[in-house]
């Protein structure tokens, strides 16, 4: 059985995906199965992916479309790993990432889940920054990730057990189901730490789904509002709900100015001070030092 399981989904990206395929199958850990998941697509996918089922440790799942959750859901059904990855199909890993991420879990027995950095990288290829969460100031329980999404997809790596215990993907939500899978994971007290290195690279360009940003805004306030209606939380985490929202829509305003909307701007600003006040007194620096900040995500792809 091999030790972890990478599940591609794809949809019509037949011109990307080689890379991230390559990617995975040139890792310095080579005990992996990689599962492509061609969620219905009409271009030549099939045609780009049968070269590779010479290596015995590639799978081809063709389906009817379904959307990332569903379809990274079904990969990680058929999957064998004791440990899942999901790589979308525009990214890249780095040579060592999952030995990386499997150095952590070897170190704790008992861990759940891994986060790790990446990289923006442009159509070229082009470094153009860096994300390390570890430096962000926030800690892996769910009051840190209540107001921070520290992870995105190729940068993550869990333990079956515990992507199967918080009931997978939500095949509910538009998008944003990745954040709503790590909330879902440190409500219930999945064990966490951090790889600190750079594991993937995030490819910016006009096919992003991140460029949707009202679809994007609206998975994320769905993703909020399941944690919060989780019951049992302990007693200090409903009276983040309000606060938690109003971050979103900063997070979401500063992407709209980014993306040259000024007006989705202010209309989402003007949604975060009406759900915590406290933006325009107490954390009037931290929102201020948000809205500065260039968004690398719009960098010129």
């Amino acid at each position: 059985m091999p030790r972890v399981s990478v599940i591609i989904a794809t949809y019509n990206r037949a011109d990307l995906l080689p890379e991230a395929m390559h990617s995975v199958l040139e890792q310095t850990m080579p005990d992996l199965e990689l599962i492509v998941v061609d969620d219905g697509s009409t271009d030549n996918t099939a045609a780009v992916v049968a070269p590779f089922l010479a290596d015995g440790r590639v799978r081809y799942w063709p389906q009817a479309n379904q959307g990332w959750p569903g379809a990274r859901n079904d990969g990680a059904r058929v999957a064998q790993g004791e440990y899942l990855a999901f790589l979308d199909s525009d990214d890249r890993y780095t040579p060592e990432a999952l030995a990386a991420h499997l150095a952590m879990f070897t170190q704790q027995p008992d861990l759940g889940f891994t986060v790790a950095g990446y990289a923006y990288v442009n159509g070229a290829g082009q470094t153009l920054g860096q994300r390390t969460p570890w430096l962000e100031g926030g800690g892996l329980d769910l009051a840190g990730w209540l107001f921070n999404c520290y992870g995105m997809p190729g940068a993550v790596l869990v333990r079956r057990e515990w992507f199967e215990r918080v009931g997978c993907f939500n095949t509910d939500l538009i998008m944003a189901e990745d954040w709503s899978l790590f909330l879902q994971l440190a409500a219930q007290g999945c064990p966490m730490t951090w790889v600190r290195t750079v594991t993937c690279l995030y490819r910016l360009h006009a096919g992003n789904s991140i460029r949707r940003l009202t679809d994007h805004l609206t998975g994320s306030l769905g993703a909020l509002d399941l944690v919060f209606s989780r019951p049992a939380l302990a007693p200090a985490v409903p009276a983040l709900q309000a606060p938690a929202r109003a971050w979103v829509y900063v997070m979401f305003a500063h992407k709209a100015q980014a993306s040259n909307d000024p007006r989705l701007a202010q209309e989402w600003l003007a949604e975060a001070l009406r759900l915590d006040p406290t933006l325009a007194a107490a954390k009037r620096p931290l929102l201020l030092e948000t809205w500065l900040t260039p968004s690398v995500e719009w960098a010129a792809a």
